[in-house]
């Protein structure tokens, strides 16, 4: 988890982003997209103290899948027991984003958390 690849001089080396696995600041997208799958964070909080990852995901084809991690504060704690992930929520609402749609896929990930912890 929070392994990002890149070559350099010649080598494939993998980087670690301690930011993803560590600390997470609030309402900040992390991103990793130099391999596949391509993926992004952002942790978010609702207003009674609930903690959530906002996760899309984009494997070889298109779409981007998105999903909510609820109970999660960084890429680590999405794998705790009390963790609960939901389903591909931009499928389940008939949203499709080609890989270079990035931008709208989070502006869609986050409205549908938005309506969610309404």
């Amino acid at each position: 988890m929070g392994a990002v690849y890149r070559f350099e001089e010649g080598k494939m080396k993998v980087l670690m982003i301690n930011e993803f696995q560590d600390e997470m600041e609030l309402n900040k997208w992390y991103c990793s997209m130099m391999w596949c799958p391509s993926q992004c964070y952002k942790h978010v909080q609702s207003s009674d103290g609930t903690h959530y990852i906002l996760y899309l995901r984009w494997r070889w084809e298109d779409p981007w899948q998105g999903t909510i991690v609820t109970n999660a504060y960084n890429e680590s704690s999405m794998q705790n027991d009390d963790a609960e992930w939901s389903s591909d929520l931009l499928s389940a609402d008939f949203l499709y984003f080609e890989q270079h749609q990035t931008e709208g896929a989070k502006a869609a990930i986050e409205k549908l958390w938005r309506e969610q912890v309404r």
